[in-house]
């Protein structure tokens, strides 16, 4: 590299050239050490942010997560240019993406800019040409299409989970050449064939735009193989969640298990997602083998599971350092922890149509008691202390039904739950020029972390 990197750097650079490439979608192979100096390339030019927080630089395989995260938009742009259609979406039906040969772009370039950039500007002027009313990374997304930032050729939204309804129609009204393939999919659908013939009806529609603006339609067996790609990626995720939830004192900081949850968000090359959650989940399963803990995490901390979506940055070490530490969260959770895999043997379209309209926890066609069943199933196999619950789900902010959830989750489990807000603006600047969690939010947590450590005393000592 032509820049002069400090120790720890080197020391990463020096454990990471000896790990395995990054295979792309397209066959391109990404060496590690090609990897590392992209995703350092930004940080004193444009991701000044990304340093504000402490990284874990023994593990080296969570860089690659970094690098997937970081040159998402990049790897967009060269994928467009070979001609492969970009779609930009709220992770809305992958698998019929996939199968189609296209790749998209979901919200976690938008949030980046947010938080790694500062630049929350952006997402005000998103609000402004979209909705005050939609989730904060949402209206960006249409921005940066517009403005050719995400190079998308197609923009997908489906209800709620994946574009909530004022969001959609000021987008249409106030730009009303938008390329936007809306699906509805019916609240409370689950169970009623009507709604699973609706939504695989649209799923066809869907298909054949794509395979016009590919140059070929999609034929089953195409939307099969995309199916088999999501799956494959679901399997690593339960493999990589059994060796985080199951260690007493988890080899991964909250930050970096951010990173490799939350990448889901970000498998518009599902190919590379499987291989780097593959170096991953070897390299944490030594760290348990020989009781290696996270970077900055103490022996057995007290654990905190994030439902819903996660605070801002600064909460995982902040969290680290009152002795705890954050895991999940739900909202990548959803794709694979007790939910089953699309089938990859039926008609394709009613398969993908089945799994969000009736099997995936965040979709509209789920009744609520059964998408908090699976939140309870799913903090059982966290077994934390406690339950940080951010009041939103998919797209819709501060529902009603939050207190409903908490409350279940104490009532069955005995766990307690804090209820925050997600905000747009979800960080502070400090005296340093740092990005620091917000003082509200700090006093809550801070509070929340001693009734938990009290409460485990109490119980170790009964």
């Amino acid at each position: 590299m032509n820049m002069e990197l400090p120790p720890e750097l080197l020391e990463l650079m020096e454990a990471l050239i000896k790990t395995d490439d990054i295979t792309l979608m397209d066959g391109t192979k990404v060496s590690p050490e090609k990897a590392l100096q992209e995703s350092l390339a930004s940080l004193g030019t444009h991701y000044t942010h990304l340093s504000d927080w402490p990284a874990d630089f023994k593990l080296v395989n969570v860089w690659k997560h970094r690098y997937l995260m970081l040159t998402v938009l990049e790897r967009a742009r060269k994928l467009k240019e070979k001609g492969m259609p970009v779609v930009a979406s709220f992770m809305v039906f992958p698998e019929l993406i996939f199968g189609c040969g296209a790749s998209f772009v979901s919200v976690m370039p938008c949030i980046m800019e947010m938080l790694l950039a500062g630049n929350f500007s952006l997402q005000q002027e998103g609000h402004r040409f979209a909705s005050f009313e939609s989730c904060p990374g949402e209206p960006m997304i249409a921005l940066w299409v517009k403005d050719g930032t995400i190079p998308a050729d197609l923009v997908i939204y489906g209800t709620s989970f994946g574009g909530d309804i004022p969001c959609i129609n000021n987008l249409l009204r106030q730009w009303p050449e938008i390329p936007l393939h809306y699906v509805d999919v019916p609240y409370n659908g689950k169970g009623k064939p009507w709604a699973l013939d609706y939504v695989a009806e649209q799923l066809h529609k869907l298909a054949e735009r794509l395979g016009r603006t590919a140059g070929k339609q999609p034929s089953n067996e195409d939307i099969r193989k995309g199916i088999r790609m999501m799956n494959d990626i679901r399997r690593t995720y339960r493999e990589y969640v059994d060796i985080v939830s199951s260690a007493k004192t988890p080899p991964i900081a909250g930050m970096e298990n951010f990173l490799v949850t939350m990448s889901i968000w970000e498998s518009g090359d599902p190919v590379a997602l499987k291989c780097v959650n593959e170096q991953v989940i070897k390299e944490i399963r030594e760290r348990v083998e020989k009781g290696i803990p996270g970077a900055g995490v103490v022996e057995n901390p007290i654990k905190i599971y994030m439902c819903e979506k996660m605070p801002a940055p600064p909460a995982f070490s902040f969290v680290e350092k009152l002795g705890g530490i954050l895991l999940g969260p739900e909202v990548a959770d959803s794709f694979y922890l007790g939910v089953e895999d699309v089938d990859e043997k039926g008609d394709p379209y009613e398969a993908i149509a089945q799994w969000y309209l009736e099997k995936w926890p965040w979709s509209p066609g789920v009744p609520l008691e059964d998408r908090t069943r699976w939140i309870i199933d799913s903090v059982k196999k966290y077994n934390p202390d406690g339950v940080l619950f951010t009041g939103v789900w998919g797209c819709q902010l501060d529902p009603q039904f939050g207190r409903y959830v908490a409350d279940s989750i104490k009532k069955e489990l005995g766990i307690p739950c804090l209820l925050t807000t997600m905000e747009d603006i979800p960080v502070e600047v400090g005296l340093d020029g740092k990005f620091n969690i917000k003082g509200d939010l700090r006093t809550r947590i801070e509070g929340f972390m001693e009734m938990l450590d009290a409460r485990r005393k109490k119980e170790g000592s009964s």
